[in-house]
């Protein structure tokens, strides 16, 4: 009978667990799926099986749509045990051609085996089982996705944080039970009490403790120390997770500084009163029988992580080598010793009301205004630096603008936002439709730097020689001389457009805004000399308010030229809001501009021809010097490799001077990829870790025929070595597998670029 009585407080228990993991997703089925008797079958064998088990959503009778499924799976080893019944459990689930995503479920004892699951079924592996599971039954879309949840029956006990630093606490009076509540203002003069809630006795104390203290009572309560907060699934986007670990690893003394700390619910009426006259505060008492008298309910990421840190040491302290085994274990003692964090405990009655109050603190410490990628990045030295240099350029009018902070209200027309500013750079950089379609969080993402400094991922954004030499006003000119006119075109665009009665037409006017703008400032520059990541803007003098009034002309005629631009060069695509969201069309409307207009037989265009006369006379663009189809083009560094002029119509890679022509973008990649791996020495495993998914030593992945190895290209390296390169890419996929290659490698720059065939500018420069 004990053994019955325990074995439903353990199923129980995973209940509540499956039960939160669909709340926090949005998925919460109001039926009591868990009361049938297959779904009972289900769950005592994922408590209590001798063996791993696995089981699905509609087994359960959890309802959470007909294109998503979840598995529900309990890890007790082996691990090729635990992944054949993963597999065999998602090849059923995929079998119903309706079902497009699969969760992966995973629950485990302690975190231990979490950090195990976690390196095992990692983002790659359901990648690539979601890629072998659609070349098997010929699906576009499918989708897998894990969870890993750590469940936990805790004998009877009570548990503790010891050590806590009295000269830091703080004991806060009773508060009322109306906090932060969304209530409209009233003045004092008609304030009513009666409005009000009565007041619910309450006290919090605030003080810090040792963050492994809280590490080693999640591992210990599991999932459920969080029960009451109410964001603790939320993804991670914003590089907390990293910034956590960060300081973790080189500054755990600093960690109670860096973080925001914990607020924890407590339901214990004695605790807050013993803590006031000791080191040590009891928590609550824990019991098999019942869900913890105690909750988490701001700081979720912030113990996850650490634990996830913490276990990840101690894994590698068993499973590394000698230097690494000792390297991690160094890591763990000095964050395990110095690593301290704010906690700030708030005692709740054991009242209904109290109940309700606990949701309302949760909710509203979890509703703070959020810090998006804008914020950090006005954190980088790039954007500190720039901001700084903008600031004096204007007082001493230099530049006619600022950048404002979001929330800043300066409505004097000479101002930019930091995304603003951004989307003007990468339009006139050559990337308009990056500018329409990425958004902020993509466009501002950032990542730590090798000297600890944090910086962009995207490399074409903030040219960081101007941190080094000091060279900012000549740096500024060349890399930012055009965005103000950029974004000043862009802005007025929308008001200036005009109807047109053309479908096409119509499309190009409704979604060509920044395409327009990149392409004018394009043939502002005259003469295109590229600099470090991007066009040349060193000598750029157009003023935009010398066209204003002639926009409303001009659109239409743009309108016109990119469509027989798109029919020239495109005729593929079709001619709507998913051609401006790519780059593609902008090289070739920048030829067109210019008086570089060929059909696909060749012959000139005398439409196209005709149209870049009228915008250039109505625009006052700079005379070219020349306007026949047979145009060259310019490198981007003619100097350095020796390269005066390579042909318009012709595809080609330059690498230190010398012209290879190809015809492909496989072509490219392939040159690029010989070169590099011919002439630079990096480590096997190295590449394999980092550019694996498309380029490889290992032949099981091309026979795999997956992902970017649908379709490959074997290069002969020196030495009678073969490397497998994968082209199932797109070009502009081809292109950020080449700077990769060439950052790792560490390629000089001035290296090397590629040349689409018909294009004026490189899609791809090192």
């Amino acid at each position: 009978m004990a053994q019955n009585f325990q074995q439903i407080q353990v199923i129980e228990r995973l209940i509540g667990c499956i039960n939160y993991l669909l709340e926090n997703q949005d998925e919460a089925d109001d039926a009591a799926w868990w009361t049938t008797q297959e779904a009972q079958r289900c769950l005592r064998q994922l408590a209590m099986g001798e063996s791993s088990q696995a089981f699905t959503s509609d087994e359960l009778g959890i309802s959470v749509g007909e294109q998503k499924k979840l598995v529900f799976a309990s890890f007790r080893g082996p691990l090729d045990d635990f992944q054949i019944l993963l597999q065999k459990a998602v090849k059923s689930l995929a079998a119903d051609a309706v079902v497009s995503r699969i969760q992966l479920v995973l629950l485990v004892g302690d975190m231990k085996d979490r950090i195990v699951l976690e390196h095992t079924f990692d983002q790659k592996f359901c990648r690539e089982t979601a890629d072998s599971i659609k070349k098997e039954i010929k699906r576009k879309k499918f989708r897998i996705t894990r969870t890993v949840i750590l469940t936990k029956n805790c004998p009877e006990q009570y548990i503790r944080l010891t050590g806590l630093n009295r000269i830091n606490m703080l004991l806060e009076p009773k508060i009322s039970a109306a906090i932060n509540l969304e209530r409209e203002y009233f003045e004092p003069q008609i304030f009513d009490p009666e409005e009000y809630d009565a007041p619910v006795d309450l006290q919090s104390l605030v003080f810090s403790v040792d963050l492994y203290q809280l590490v080693e009572l999640y591992n210990l309560i599991g999932d459920q120390l969080f029960q009451n907060n109410v964001r603790f699934g939320i993804d991670e986007t914003m590089g907390v997770e990293q910034s956590i670990r960060r300081t973790l690893q080189r500054e755990p003394w600093h960690f109670l500084l860096k973080n925001g700390g914990i607020t924890l619910l407590v339901q214990e009426d004695e605790s807050t009163d013993a803590a006031c006259c000791t080191d040590e505060l009891i928590l609550g008492k824990l019991s098999p029988d019942a869900a913890p008298g105690f909750s988490v309910v701001n700081g979720a990421q912030t113990i996850t992580t650490a634990a996830q840190f913490f276990y990840e040491l101690a894994y590698w302290k068993e499973h590394g080598d000698t230097a690494e085994a000792q390297r991690c274990a160094d890591h763990f003692d000095m964050a395990k010793q110095y690593a301290r964090v704010l906690v700030k405990i708030i005692q709740i009655p054991r009242d209904e009301r109290a109940k309700q109050l606990a949701k309302e603190i949760s909710v509203s410490l979890n509703r703070q205004k959020p810090i998006r990628m804008e914020d950090i990045a006005y954190t980088t030295p790039a954007v500190h630096q720039l901001t700084e240099y903008l600031r004096q350029a204007r007082e001493a009018g230099q530049v006619p603008y600022q950048l404002l902070r979001r929330g800043e209200d300066v409505n004097d027309g000479h101002s930019m936002t930091l995304i603003e500013f951004v989307r003007a750079r990468i339009a006139c950089a050559g990337f308009p439709g990056d500018a329409r379609s990425k958004g902020g969080s993509e466009l501002l993402r950032t990542e730590y730097q090798k000297d600890g400094t944090l910086g962009f991922l995207r490399e074409d954004l903030f040219s960081q020689k101007w941190l080094e030499t000091g060279e900012v006003p000549a740096v500024f000119r060349r890399d930012y001389g055009g965005v103000w006119f950029t974004h000043q075109t862009a802005k007025a665009y929308e008001k200036a457009r005009q109807p047109v009665r053309s479908e096409e037409e119509l499309a190009v006017i409704n979604n060509g805004k920044w395409l327009f703008a990149a392409a004018l400032a394009n043939r502002y520059l005259g003469e295109i000399r590229p600099g470090a990541s991007g066009p040349d803007f060193s000598n750029f003098s157009a003023l935009f308010e010398a066209i204003r009034d002639k926009l409303p002309e001009a659109i239409p005629l743009f309108a016109r030229l990119t469509v027989l631009c798109a029919h020239a060069y495109l005729p593929e695509d079709e001619i709507n809001s998913n051609l401006f969201k790519k780059n593609s069309l902008y090289p070739n409307l920048c030829g067109a501009l210019r008086g570089r207009f060929s059909s696909q037989d060749g012959g000139w265009d005398q439409e196209a021809h005709t149209l870049a006369e009228r915008l250039a006379e109505l625009l006052g663009f700079p005379a070219v010097s020349d306007q026949s189809p047979a145009a060259l083009r310019t490198p981007p560094f003619p100097a350095a490799a020796g390269v005066q002029e390579l042909p318009l119509e012709a595809g080609c890679v330059v690498i230190n001077g010398e012209i290879l022509k190809v015809q492909t973008g496989v072509q490219a990649l392939v040159q690029v990829v010989t070169h590099v791996l011919s002439t630079y020495s990096i480590d096997p495993e190295r590449l394999e870790r980092q550019l694996g998914s498309w380029l490889t030593r290992d032949r099981s992945k091309v026979q795999e025929g997956v992902g970017a190895f649908r379709q490959c290209q074997a290069v002969k390296l020196p030495g009678a070595d073969t490397v497998w390169v994968g082209t199932s890419t797109n070009s502009r996929a081809k292109r950020g597998q080449m700077k990769a290659l060439c950052r790792l490698s560490s390629v000089p720059k001035g290296s090397m670029c590629w040349y689409p065939a018909n294009t004026v500018e490189p899609l791809f420069v090192w």
